[in-house]
């Protein structure tokens, strides 16, 4: 009994470098970078960290942030808006941004036609 604690305990030592959130962000923009989407969903998107970051992306033209908690949305919805650099180098395609309450388990024709749908931050409980 004793031993399996001892493991569980060095298992929860375990460090990550970069951490696993850093990696799992950028695997995403890494593809993005590759596949060159037009449409990205991001489900469970939560404070919109990897939408901020994807905005970046010139060649997507919808950003789509779905998460199930909409006071978290809406308390971060401004952080997508323009910044000053971006009415100072126009993009050559517009990029749309929508945000929208729903969850993973529901079916939502707004998540149809995308090129990539990330879900990096859903948690199952």
């Amino acid at each position: 009994m004793m031993d399996d604690l001892e493991d569980i305990s060095a298992a929860a030592a375990v460090l990550f470098r970069p951490p696993v959130y850093q990696q799992r962000y950028g695997a995403v923009l890494e593809l993005s970078r590759k596949l060159e989407p037009k449409k990205v969903i991001d489900m469970g998107c939560a404070e919109c960290k990897l939408l901020r970051s994807l905005k970046f992306h010139r060649h997507i033209e919808s950003l789509i942030g779905i998460d199930i908690n909409e006071s978290l949305l809406q308390s971060n919805q401004n952080s997508l808006q323009p910044l000053i650099t971006d009415y100072l180098h126009r993009r050559s395609r517009p990029l749309k941004i929508q945000l929208f309450k729903g969850s993973i388990d529901e079916a939502d024709s707004r998540m149809m036609d995308c090129d990539l749908f990330s879900c990096i931050e859903v948690s199952v409980n």
